[in-house]
This record gives structure tokens, C-alpha cells and sequence, in this order.
């Protein structure tokens, strides 16, 4: 009794964890699969070793955080840090100087940031 009751368990937590770690409905279906077949004792082990690192969420942070650090050159579309004024692989300006206060902003902003005049681009 004790030996399905870690069973069913196993089952649920492995469902809960592929769940959190993944969007693919066949990815979680195979691993509660997996665990169901071969029983806890050797399908956990195996999916414990193939699930993937991290969790969605966590994920959704590290992209979100290196799309605030890189942007793309409009000329050349090759990825740089923000916070250069220049494309380093084509030469490309990437900021533009506002008319009215003079701070460099982004290309492509309809305003700027600083003082709110409008970009006359």
C-alpha cells in the first residue's frame, strides 16, 4: 500500500515540476509516462537527468533582462549593448540628439525621454 502510495506521488510531483518547467503538453504527458512505466525507482532518476534547468518564469527573467542590455543595429541587424552610440561591426549611429535639451536617446523614439520634445527625424 505504502509502495503506491510513493507511486501516485511520484506521478503527481513529476506532472507538477514538468508543468512549471515546460509549455509542451507531449513533454509532460512523456514524463508522467515515464515515471508510470518504469516505476519511481528508475523513471525518476531519468527524468530528474533530462528535465529541463530552469523553470518558465525564470527563463521569462534572463530574456527579459538581455533585451534590456542588447539592441538591434538598423542597418546591419547585428545585436549590440544599448549603451553604445555607435554599431560597432557597420559604424551606424544607434542614439539620436534631441533638439530641444540635447541628450543622445535610442533611434526610433517618437519623443524624447529627457524633456518630451518630439523626435523631428
Amino acid at each position: 500500500m505504502l509502495v503506491v502510495l510513493v507511486w501516485i506521488l511520484t506521478i503527481l510531483w513529476v506532472l507538477k515540476d514538468s508543468t512549471a518547467r515546460s509549455d509542451s503538453v507531449g513533454y509532460q504527458f512523456f514524463s508522467a509516462l515515464l515515471v508510470t512505466v518504469l516505476s519511481p525507482v528508475v523513471g525518476l532518476p531519468l527524468y530528474l537527468a533530462f528535465r529541463p534547468l530552469s523553470y518558465r518564469w525564470e527563463r521569462g527573467y534572463w530574456r527579459e533582462a538581455l533585451m534590456n542590455t542588447v539592441t538591434i543595429c538598423p542597418h546591419c541587424e547585428q545585436i549590440v549593448d544599448k549603451s553604445y552610440n555607435a554599431c560597432v561591426y557597420c559604424g551606424e549611429s544607434l542614439k539620436t540628439e534631441c533638439k530641444e535639451c540635447h541628450q543622445k536617446y535610442t533611434r526610433g523614439y517618437a519623443y524624447c525621454p529627457e524633456c518630451g520634445a518630439p523626435n523631428l527625424e
